[in-house]
């Protein structure tokens, strides 16, 4: 029950190590119960390393999750000919020139201003999926006060809008996991909002 409680604060530290003993029935069901992490041996450096290599999947999930929570740096390109709706929600059909466009990325136009945010992205078959990757031509709609036609016409591009925070975190603890097109949009994109803010240090 305590290693439940500390990991609630921390998950690497919801972990027992049991050298040369016996676990209570009880206990173990308690232990499974609060899905507390049991290692046990009898061998004390078998033991040892058995935990650091649990400490490092758990590290890596833990990496992963918050990874896959952030906004994902991506630039698109509305296609001529593919305004079907204009407005409440927009829909349009756009090509991902660089990165990853996600459902629920906020977009933003080249002049800066926010236009909405991407409620859905349908594949060829009018599936909705939740991502559409670089060199994919996708319908999407978007939520928010444009109109096609005025506010986004056809050729225009438009970035995904990344939090600050997301940027730092995305350059400075998970760059190695970004794709290539995926770096060179969010280089692009926070090349953008420099010159936008009027800031050489955005980002940073």
């Amino acid at each position: 029950i305590e290693a439940h409680s500390y990991g609630t604060s921390n998950p690497l530290y919801s972990v027992i190590l049991v050298f040369n003993s016996k676990i209570l029935p009880d206990a173990k069901a308690e232990m499974e119960k609060y899905n507390v992490k049991v290692i046990e041996g009898n061998i004390i450096y078998k033991i040892v390393e058995d935990y650091e290599e649990w400490v490092k999947e758990v590290e890596e999930s833990l990496k992963s999750d918050e990874f896959n929570k952030l906004t994902k740096p991506a630039i698109i390109k509305v296609l001529p000919n593919c305004l079907f709706r204009s407005s409440k929600p927009a829909i349009c059909g756009v090509e991902v020139i660089y990165g990853t466009l996600k459902v629920k990325s906020y977009l933003m136009s080249e002049d800066g201003k926010r236009i909405g945010y991407v409620k859905e992205i349908k594949n060829h078959e009018q599936e909705n999926i939740k991502e559409a990757k670089v060199g994919m031509q996708v319908p999407i709609s978007i939520e928010g006060n444009i109109v096609l036609g005025k506010h986004v016409k056809e050729n225009d591009i438009l970035y995904v809008d990344i939090p600050e925070n997301e940027v730092r975190m995305l350059i400075h603890q998970y760059n190695d996991r970004l794709r290539g097109d995926e770096k060179e949009a969010l280089e692009r994109f926070i090349e953008l909002k420099r010159k936008l803010e009027n800031n050489m240090f955005w980002g940073i």
